[in-house]
């Protein structure tokens, strides 16, 4: 898989879930659908760095020393960008989710 295709199978997740909305809703978070679909693609590309590498790296004379790579510490920020947006997401398309017209609707 690459970047792109992990962008556009999360672009197709989100656009799957607010289909249920209006157009309005569907319009107003189409940039924040764009952006959780962007930030997700980047965490997969560092997954993929941080799964080659390894997430520290241990000086090989004295092993007591060790750093974390760069990629881990974007990871933790991207990552919480995300699960920001993604709270918004489903704050927004649970409170303008269009409902199926159900039997059981009538007893509520």
């Amino acid at each position: 898989m690459s970047k792109q295709e992990e962008f556009q199978k999360e672009r197709l997740r989100w656009d799957e879930l607010f289909a249920k909305t209006d157009d309005q809703t569907q319009k107003a978070a189409d940039g924040l659908i764009q952006k959780a679909a962007f930030l997700n693609s980047m965490c997969w590309e560092l997954e993929q760095v941080i799964e080659t590498s390894g997430a520290i790296k241990v000086h090989p004379q004295h092993p007591e020393l060790q750093k974390q790579i760069p990629a881990v510490k974007e990871y933790a920020r991207l990552s919480e960008s995300y699960a920001n947006i993604v709270n918004k997401l489903n704050v927004l398309r649970l409170k303008t989710t269009v409902e199926d017209d159900d039997e059981l609707g009538e007893f509520e």
